[in-house]
Order: C-alpha cells, then sequence, then structure tokens
C-alpha cells in the first residue's frame, strides 16, 4: 500500500500538532481546546480553539498555524475574533499577533503555542 502524500504545509502543520500533543503536561488543555482545520489559500493547517478557563471579557482564543505561504518558516498566528466557518482572522488588526519559527523548529513552535495557551487560560499565573 502506498500513502498519499499531505501538502506540504499541512505536513509541517501536522509535525507541530504532534509536537504539542507530546510536550503538553496541562490537564486544562485537554479540558479546553480542540484541534480544527485552517485554510488560508497557500497556507493549510490547524487551529487550535481554546475556550476560556474562567469569566473572561474575551472567551475564545483561536491558534493557527503552518508553514508560511512565503518561505519554509513555521507561521503561528495568535488572534481572538475568528470569521464564522473558517477559523481564519475576522480583521486586518487580528493577523498582527504572528511569530515565526525556522524550518523545522517543530518543538518551539509547539511549546510557544503551549505557553500562549496557558497564558490565556491563566493569566493571573503569567
Amino acid at each position: 500500500m502506498k500513502a498519499i502524500k499531505m501538502t506540504n504545509s499541512l505536513e509541517v502543520a501536522d509535525k507541530v500538532r504532534k509536537a504539542i500533543n507530546r510536550l503538553n503536561v496541562f490537564g486544562a488543555t485537554a479540558k479546553h481546546c480542540h484541534f480544527e482545520t485552517f485554510d488560508n489559500c497557500r497556507e493549510q493547517g490547524y487551529t487550535l480553539k481554546v475556550n476560556a478557563a474562567f469569566d473572561s471579557p474575551c472567551p475564545r482564543m483561536y491558534v493557527s498555524f503552518s508553514e508560511c505561504r512565503n518561505s519554509d518558516e513555521i507561521v503561528v498566528y495568535v488572534y481572538y475574533h475568528s470569521q464564522w466557518g473558517n477559523n481564519m482572522p475576522q480583521g486586518e488588526l487580528d493577523w498582527n499577533d504572528r511569530k515565526y519559527f525556522p524550518k523545522g523548529e517543530f518543538d518551539a513552535a509547539g511549546q510557544y503555542i503551549l505557553d500562549r495557551v496557558m497564558k490565556f487560560l491563566y493569566p493571573e499565573k503569567g
């Protein structure tokens, strides 16, 4: 049997997703988070939807990640307003909170995502 290959950006995102699951030591992430898909034309990957742990002025955070459309880097977007149905940032300002990681730095991107999630879930510990 021959496996059917993923697009490169989705393959990169899947390695980041696996790193997140491997590095995750926080029970809260399993309770308050889940993965969905992210599709921004040439950037295809995953969105980690995070529901606030407590009453919060912002009830949800979105963390989308993929291979960057213009390079081999990994790009992570963090935003709080999403377009309904496709997990893309809603407005221009929602695209501003992004961080790039060198090609192959799956663990670094995964740890950054976990750190952002915990800071959102428990801001008083931040």
